[in-house]
This record gives structure tokens, C-alpha cells and sequence, in this order.
């Protein structure tokens, strides 16, 4: 039986595992959008060592093709048992993770302004017109676009109705 990983991730990877218990740890280089066989003659019983050492850990980080759809989300590695991952579903979940990402670090950066606003407030500090920007300079000659953003705190309203005029 075949075993084939499929790196999803802008980076190349390393793949580690064993195929046994005990046995020696093996690394399988996975370049950026490929995929790799492990293992011509695998057994079931292997097969399903490997998958346990990096399936269902904390995070779905590697899922198996059939079953991308339940796991929205970043995905890492992909891996399909007897035949290759299908590469335009690499390419899509490649380009589905750079949305995830950046959606991840948008609410990072919003999350991390509300948390200098509260420390500030509780210092005594006044936190109005507090405003992070984050601008990231573009390579000359690439084709992707830059981060341009300003993240500002909005000041707390009074509690109450509004003020009669």
C-alpha cells in the first residue's frame, strides 16, 4: 500500500515518522505544493502508525482528501492512501489557506490593540485616539500587494442614555 503526503503550506516541510514502533525515524522531504509517497509496500497496520503520529493532533493540520470539507481553516498537509493527492486540490487549499491566514492575523492585530487600550485604561492612561498602523514594503518586482492598515480604538461610550441637546 502507498502512502502519499501533500504539502499545502508556503514552506517546505520535513516530514518525520516512524513506521513502527520503535523503529527509526525516517524524514521525507515535501517541497512547497508537492507531494510525496512515503512508502511503496506499506501494511495497514503501518500505514495507520503513521497517520496516528500526525492525524488528530491538537489541530487538523493533516487531513485526509476525502474529508477537506469538514476541517474549514488552515490545512497543512494532506494525505491520500493508494494514489496521489489530486494536485488542483492542492493548489485550491493553498490558495484557501493564504485567505485563512490572513484572516487569522487580521483578528490578531485587532486583538492585540484592544489589549494595549485595556492596559493603558488600567494604568490610568486615556486610550481615545490610540491608532496602530502596520504598512509592509513589496519587494521591487513582485506581484503581490502589501499590507496597508490602520487599526483604530474606538473610545468607550457613556453607559446611559443618550444627552438631551
Amino acid at each position: 500500500m502507498k502512502l502519499f503526503i501533500s504539502n499545502t503550506t508556503k514552506q517546505n516541510c520535513q516530514f518525520r515518522y516512524r513506521v513502527e514502533p520503535g523503529a527509526q525515524v525516517i524524514t521525507k522531504n515535501i517541497a512547497i505544493g508537492k507531494q510525496e509517497c512515503l512508502e511503496q509496500d506499506l501494511t495497514t497496520e503501518q500505514s495507520d502508525f503513521i497517520l496516528s503520529q500526525h492525524v488528530g493532533v491538537k489541530y487538523a493540520y493533516m487531513v485526509a482528501e476525502k474529508d477537506i470539507d469538514l476541517y474549514p481553516g488552515f490545512i497543512g498537509l494532506v494525505y491520500k492512501i493508494g494514489s496521489p493527492v489530486n494536485a488542483e486540490k492542492t493548489a485550491s487549499i493553498i490558495q484557501e489557506n493564504d485567505v485563512e491566514l490572513d484572516a487569522q492575523s487580521a483578528k490578531l492585530r485587532e486583538d492585540t490593540m484592544s489589549v494595549i487600550a485595556a492596559n493603558l485604561e488600567s494604568n490610568g492612561a486615556s486610550s481615545e485616539g490610540l491608532a496602530s498602523e502596520i504598512v509592509e514594503e513589496v519587494p521591487r518586482g513582485s506581484d503581490r500587494g502589501g499590507l496597508n492598515e490602520q487599526i483604530s480604538v474606538e473610545p468607550k461610550g457613556k453607559r446611559g442614555r443618550p444627552a438631551k441637546s
